[in-house]
């Protein structure tokens, strides 16, 4: 179960399952790689005086215990109440920029665009899901890149540490 913060901007609402610092173990694979486990830490956390969500992930190997990824962006509600959009910045030279639909404590995106700086690792589209199951927060992402088609890259299910 999650609260809905008191003074939450409307357009927010259904995105109130989402807030709070949420920890816990993944999964990076793609065909390109060996997979990997990850500890992961989300934080979406309300922006004050702004009617957007601020999204902040730190990904660090299991193994060795060196930080391997960092995503930093916003949730933005979308023209209806149920649409979202999502626009991320990430540490390997990446910039996404997701729509999608909010159902219930779930809410599915996909990518509008990928912009990549000259040095960056090609990506063509993504996908994500984000959902809540038994109180903790899981997530899916799906990877195309201009040699690979869309395939499972990673996943975590993470438990609310705070907020």
């Amino acid at each position: 179960m999650f609260e809905i913060p008191e003074g939450l901007e409307l357009s927010l609402v259904p995105l109130a399952f989402l807030l709070g610092t949420w920890e816990g173990r993944g999964v990076v694979e793609y065909p390109t790689m060996a997979p990997l486990e990850y500890r992961n830490r989300l934080t979406i956390e309300v922006v004050p005086d702004k009617a957007v969500l601020r999204h902040t992930s730190e990904a660090w190997s299991v193994e060795t215990g060196e930080t391997s990824h960092w995503e930093s962006g916003f949730w933005r509600p979308g023209e209806n109440l149920a649409d979202v959009e999502l626009v991320l910045a990430h540490t390997n030279g990446n910039v996404e920029v997701l729509y999608g639909r909010v159902s219930g404590v779930s809410v599915e995106l996909g990518t509008d665009a990928v912009m990549t700086t000259q040095t960056g690792t090609r990506a063509a589209a993504l996908t994500r899901t984000y959902g809540q199951v038994e109180g903790d927060l899981a997530y899916a992402i799906y990877l195309a890149t201009p040699e690979v088609a869309m395939t499972g890259h990673c996943g975590a299910r993470l438990q609310k540490v705070s907020g």
